[in-house]
């Protein structure tokens, strides 16, 4: 097997002896991950994810336990198909149902992944969770930072901002430092790992039998959750009719199964909800009407949920100027200038504070017991601060000012006004030089 790489020092690695729990997927970045822990003279617990029913779960599973068999790693498979329904799938079918914009990869890390991973390492008395993930870890006044990959193209980091404290401590990233995915596939290669060469997953993972097609997926949950509902209310009728106090959950999965929460609910500004409380809407796939900013009637749609917050292609209408889609009400989708879309200001809710973030941001009284602690809890309050903030995966930060107003509710204003932002999506504050501070879920702007 090779030497350790250039892009990874010991920095980024537990130290030897060390039991981790490593997230692998199947992919080259996780299974590089492994064998740069064993390496390093690890002992590698292996996870695998089961989060939804395809032929590429099915795939990616073999590979992944392939890898563990090269690498004489223990590969335990953990079904989470519920969880991910409940608080990744649905909540996406319920963005763009309600005129949102959602981000299943944040909500993935947060409800799915680092749980799984940290509550399978306290099981077996792992120490670490690592994942292939492109981010830094880094030791800042004290307390663990999540910092931005060195490979800003690939940096993952804003995908991260809700992990909590705890998770963050147990993390390690060894992949942070890689420069280019060649350098990745390479040391692959000269490990004799059999995915060096496998294509990069797409964004989207559950939208892979779709070919990322999430409109055709959206159509499809929902028609399935009507026929669930349908057969489900037919047997609860035939149950009570036989009087055995049948009772069933009127909100089934995809897979027609009862979803329930198998883990706490988490307060999260994603538009989740329980199983009880859909937001699933059918008139989003139903035509509708393109209006203007005085209600006048520019075009007809086949479907709300075509259309997001920013949106110009597609629309279908011929205009003196570019038209772009500046917001989505019901089965109404509002159309105007560029001008439509300024937002200098948008408003969170949920934030999620790194360590980091609260020694910054608190001002604890000085009778507070929890003020010599550097991770502590208390509600921070502040006065502003300037950050970098970014609102979008695919877009470098913008500088602007971070407070939490006197109602409570955080607030990030840009330095310029910025266009296309959209409720649903995360803003994430970093300090100047991209450490992650923290983040929350847009709910409106102005």
């Amino acid at each position: 097997m090779s030497e350790f790489p250039p892009f990874c020092d010991s920095s980024m690695l537990p130290p030897p002896g060390s039991h981790v729990v490593l997230g692998m997927s199947g992919g080259v970045d996780s299974s590089t991950t492994a064998a740069l822990l064993q390496k390093n003279g690890c002992t590698v617990h292996g996870v695998y994810l089961k989060l939804f029913n395809a032929k590429s779960v099915e795939r990616a599973e073999a590979d992944a336990k392939g890898v563990g068999s090269l690498l004489g790693i223990q590969i335990e498979t953990i079904d989470y198909r519920q969880q991910f329904d409940e608080h990744v799938i649905r909540p996406f079918v319920e963005a763009y149902c309600t005129g949102t914009t959602p981000l299943p990869c944040a909500l993935c890390n947060y409800y799915i992944k680092f749980d799984a991973f940290c509550e399978h390492a306290h099981r077996v008395g792992a120490q670490f969770v690592a994942t292939g993930h492109y981010a830094i870890k880094k030791c800042i006044n004290g307390v663990s930072a999540l910092c931005p990959a060195n490979d800003k193209r690939r940096d993952q980091s804003y995908f991260m901002f809700g992990i909590s404290a705890h998770q963050l401590e147990m993390a390690v990233f060894p992949l942070g430092g890689v420069s280019s995915k060649d350098q990745v596939r390479q040391y692959a290669k000269e490990c004799g790992i059999p995915v060096a060469q496998k294509p990069d997953s797409q964004d989207i993972c559950f939208l892979s039998e779709y070919d990322g097609c999430y409109v055709t997926f959206i159509r499809q949950y929902i028609e399935e959750q009507k026929q669930n509902r349908s057969s489900e209310v037919h047997f609860a009728k035939e149950s009570n009719a036989c009087g055995n106090g049948v009772h069933l959950n009127t909100e089934p999965n995809a897979c027609g199964s009862d979803v329930r929460s198998a883990a706490e609910s988490k307060a999260c500004g994603s538009g989740v909800h329980s199983a009880t409380e859909s937001n699933i809407q059918e008139w989003a796939i139903q035509p509708g009407k393109i209006l203007d900013a005085n209600e006048h009637v520019v075009g007809e749609h086949q479907g709300a949920l075509h259309y997001t917050v920013g949106q110009r292609r597609g629309l279908g209408i011929s205009a003196p100027h570019p038209l772009y889609v500046f917001k989505i009400a019901g089965s109404n989708v509002y159309v105007g200038p560029l001008e439509q879309l300024a937002v200098q200001k948008v408003f969170l809710k949920d934030c999620n504070y790194h360590p980091l973030a609260l020694q910054m941001l608190r001002t604890c009284e000085p009778t507070c017991e929890h003020t010599s602690e550097p991770t502590c809890e208390c509600e921070p309050t502040c006065e502003p601060i300037r950050v970098m903030t970014q609102y979008r995966s695919a877009m470098p930060p913008v500088p602007g000012t971070f407070a939490i107003g006197a109602d409570g509710v955080p607030v990030v204003t840009f330095d310029d006004a910025q266009y296309g932002v959209s409720p649903g999506q995360a803003e994430v504050f970093r300090m100047l030089d991209g450490t992650v501070l923290g983040g929350g879920w847009i709910e409106r702007t102005g």
